[in-house]
């Protein structure tokens, strides 16, 4: 049986944020919440979600090369 199609969106967002800290998770989430908010969006999608991570990520990268 195939799981449901929420939790491979959890599945695939749990995969991002592997080796990021809480901290990290919740300045995303909320990142992501502030752009939805800009937006006028009902709801916070998961592709707002993984633009904020990628964005954490990046930073993350851009720092360790320094």
């Amino acid at each position: 049986m195939d799981a449901h199609p929420a939790r491979r969106d959890f599945d695939e967002l749990a995969k991002k944020f592997d080796g990021i800290s809480g901290s990290d998770i919740s300045n995303a989430m909320l990142n992501a919440a502030f752009k939805a908010a800009r937006l006028k969006a009902d709801i916070l999608d998961k592709l707002l979600v993984f633009e904020a991570v990628e964005n954490i990520l990046a930073s993350k990268r851009a720092n360790i090369g320094q």
